[in-house]
Parts: structure tokens; C-alpha cells; sequence
């Protein structure tokens, strides 16, 4: 028996994104933030609410090849350099910074502008949505 990849499953709804591509082009799909691992920078988190009113999370190792620019050798978060970004999550500032976590924030911009897969002008397509709180 043959078992299909699955690159992310909404744990509310159910809903299954079979390849990264789909998920980042999903209309219902929003990046939200980024969550700094200190000791494995792979290893953080970028952040999507679904439009289910669920938030999903997903280490950065998954979108490492993204990445094309250069990794500088040293983590200076907390420096004297270091303008704080990574320490709040739902910042989409870039870092200017050379330090080793930029690559994380680049990509991070990179998944947040990723043209989605709608044709429609409803709200959920649209760029800078509210955030969705579920109370």
C-alpha cells in the first residue's frame, strides 16, 4: 500500500494540502508570523491562520530551498546590531541586520506575498487581511 505526501493537514477541518505549492496559492491560507528557535534555526516556525479560524504552524526547514541568497555564520539576536524583529512573532519587518536569522525573515516575506490562487475580489484574497480571532 502506497502512502501520498501530505505537506500540511488542518487539524480543525481536515483539509489536506498535498504539495507546498498548494497550500501557499490556498485563497483561505495567510501568513501571520514567524516564531525564532534560537538553538536550530531550521527548526522555527512560520505561522498561517486557515479559514477555518485555525492556526496552523510549520517549521522553516520547509521552506529552506526558497531561500537563495547567502547565510552569514552568526546569530547576533539580542546584539547590540540586532533591531529585535525575530523576538515578535507577527513582525514582518526585514532585517537589516547581518545575521544568520535573516534568511529565515526573507523567506518569510517571500511566503506572505505569494500570489494566491483566486480569481474573486472577496476579502479572504486580498493582501493585509484582519486577523482572524476565533473567540
Amino acid at each position: 500500500m502506497r502512502t501520498e505526501y501530505v505537506f500540511k493537514k488542518c487539524q480543525n477541518c481536515g483539509r489536506v494540502w498535498r504539495r507546498r505549492e498548494d497550500f501557499l496559492e490556498d485563497p483561505e491560507i495567510r501568513t501571520v508570523g514567524y516564531q525564532v528557535n534560537r538553538q536550530k534555526l531550521l527548526n522555527g516556525l512560520f505561522y498561517f491562520h486557515h479559514g477555518c479560524f485555525t492556526t496552523l504552524a510549520i517549521e522553516v526547514r520547509h521552506f529552506r530551498d526558497l531561500y537563495t541568497g547567502a547565510v552569514h555564520p552568526h546569530f547576533d539576536m539580542g546584539s547590540e546590531k540586532c533591531p529585535g524583529y525575530c523576538a515578535i512573532r507577527d513582525s514582518f519587518n526585514k532585517c537589516t541586520n547581518l545575521c544568520e536569522g535573516t534568511f529565515a525573515r526573507d523567506i518569510l516575506n517571500l511566503i506572505k506575498k505569494w500570489p494566491k490562487n483566486c480569481k474573486c475580489s472577496d476579502f479572504h484574497c486580498q493582501d493585509e487581511l484582519p486577523l482572524q480571532i476565533q473567540i
